[in-house]
């Protein structure tokens, strides 16, 4: 990049509105698990939309990465799949937690420089 341009980087998630999280809900009520793409087809929705809307359902709708896409969170959800899912985003946060202290290492040693 040239003097004076900046990099606008913006990572916001599409908004979602209660009644698309209820949407979904009510779709994947007594389905079980069902992939993302399937699932994005099936109504309409980019990827993005579909994990900014299980990001919002306050824990309604489970998915991680790794796991096999998307489920309403019920009385039919058994133990190990809810800790499964939970395991997933735990490690998942290490992981970011680990490269973003690698990061800052780095960085750290090249402005002392």
């Amino acid at each position: 990049m040239s003097d004076g341009q900046q990099l606008d980087l913006q990572f916001k998630a599409p908004p979602v509105s209660v009644a698309e999280v209820d949407g979904v809900c009510d779709w994947l009520r007594g389905k079980g698990w069902i992939h993302r793409g399937p699932l994005a087809r099936e109504l309409g929705l980019t990827i993005r939309k579909l994990r900014a809307i299980a990001e919002h359902s306050d824990g309604r709708i489970l998915s991680a990465p790794g796991s096999h896409g998307y489920r309403l969170n019920d009385d039919t959800v058994t133990k190990e799949e809810v800790l499964r899912v939970v395991a997933q985003h735990k490690s998942q946060r290490d992981r970011h937690d680990h490269r973003a202290a690698a990061i800052l290492r780095r960085w750290h040693r090249h402005a002392q420089g």
